[in-house]
């Protein structure tokens, strides 16, 4: 009788645990967005493939904690109605969006059923949007950025020879090599802004993984920006660069993608990027 009561607490607490799991699955993407001028949030709630037989309801809560920076969403898929099987074929798939009202710029912490999931950044006051869960059960994303090549069109590409240099036992050497000898000297006002995050490429077909630079498909890398203004150079007045940067199997860094513009200083473009040369 002992055996088969513990048998049967055993069997509960599996039970639970399953439909927690298969309550976090439901959720396939969660998406976030203050509007720049605005404080409403927008949280759109999405659900992978739900079949039409049983029918689901979502029911989510969103909460803003500013004293805390947190965000926080809970809620589920819960099935109702008929409890028969029924195949994921998607029809029964679902979008919610809740609204919050009086949010105020902030580097915010999201909270999705008490796990945390990663950051949303309005911190600078500038509008944002992002996803977190694009592939499956909700996962923890929002703090790499996704980013799409076609971003690049009209900057000028490094040449593989050029690559092969960039290669540095830390990333602050790394970066060192990137920013060159800016700026020249104490004349003038120059200025560098340099920023490394987490990023990966936008999933598409086209971009399978293979070999060679860029060739990993969907795997996160470092991604370098260096903003460059201030030059003494009399028809060029900034750079910008943008890196792809990877860990070497020896625990270095190394740079596989460039991309780098300028800034002309007089002419029809002064005052804009261009990977054209400056005249």
């Amino acid at each position: 009788m002992h055996k088969m009561t513990n048998r049967i607490m055993k069997l509960a607490i599996l039970s639970g645990a399953l439909a927690a799991t298969q309550a976090q699955a439901s959720v396939s993407k969660i998406c976030l967005e203050l509007p720049t001028g605005s404080k409403t949030l927008s949280a759109e709630i999405a659900s992978g493939c739900l079949p039409t037989s049983p029918r689901h309801e979502g029911k989510f809560t969103l909460e803003v904690d500013q004293a805390n920076a947190m965000i926080q969403i809970d809620g589920e898929f819960s099935q109702i109605g008929d409890q028969r099987i029924g195949t994921a074929d998607c029809m029964g798939s679902q979008r919610l969006t809740l609204n919050a009202e009086a949010v105020e710029p902030r580097r915010y912490s999201i909270i999705f059923n008490g796990q945390y999931k990663g950051v949303f950044d309005v911190s600078d006051g500038a509008g944002q949007s992002g996803c977190i869960g694009q592939h499956g059960s909700v996962r923890g994303e929002a703090d790499i950025e996704v980013l799409r090549r076609s971003t690049f069109e009209g900057w000028v590409a490094a040449e593989l020879g050029e690559l092969a240099e960039l290669t540095a036992p830390s990333m602050g050497e790394l970066v060192g090599q990137l920013l060159g000898n800016h700026p020249e000297s104490m004349e003038g006002r120059g200025v560098a802004d340099v920023r490394i995050g987490k990023a990966r490429w936008q999933q598409r077909m086209e971009f399978k993984p293979g070999p060679g630079p860029g060739g990993r498909g969907a795997a996160p890398f470092v991604a370098v920006r260096i903003e460059e203004h201030g030059y003494l150079d009399d028809s060029v007045s900034g750079r910008r660069v943008f890196a792809v940067v990877r860990q070497t199997q020896e625990g270095g860094w190394t740079v596989t993608e460039q991309w780098q513009q300028w800034m002309c200083a007089r002419g029809g473009r002064s005052g804009q990027w261009s990977g054209e040369p400056c005249v």
